[in-house]
């Protein structure tokens, strides 16, 4: 039985939901309307209009819907984030959500091979 090694598009995928994390959670708490926090909002936007994209395709829906599933979820969490008072939700909210990125999105194929 051989371990094979992680493939780089995954690694790199984790890394970027390990650096997006702290800035998901701290955004709406430092500036709601600063550049950051509309910046998220904005992907967040597009990763609901990919998603309704998705549903509207032919084929590949499913795979579609997944890669976007990171966008749309960040949007939930930062609108909660937005809602609630406090940082103790936030944190764990965006942990949450680093942890669906690590264990759950990289299971489905990327779209962009790296």
């Amino acid at each position: 039985m051989s371990i094979r090694p992680t493939p780089r598009s995954v690694v790199l995928e984790r890394l970027a939901y390990t650096a997006a994390a702290p800035l998901l959670a701290a955004a709406p708490n430092l500036a709601p309307d600063g550049p950051l926090n509309v910046g998220l909002l904005l992907a967040g936007a597009v990763g609901v209009g990919g998603a309704v994209a998705a549903v509207a395709a032919d084929e590949g829906t499913g795979r579609k819907l997944m890669r976007n599933s990171p966008l749309v979820t960040a949007l939930a969490v930062d609108i909660t984030a937005m809602t609630t008072t406090g940082w103790g939700i936030d944190a764990c909210l965006a942990a949450g959500w680093l942890a669906c990125g690590w264990l759950i999105a990289p299971l489905s194929p990327p779209l962009i091979h790296i």
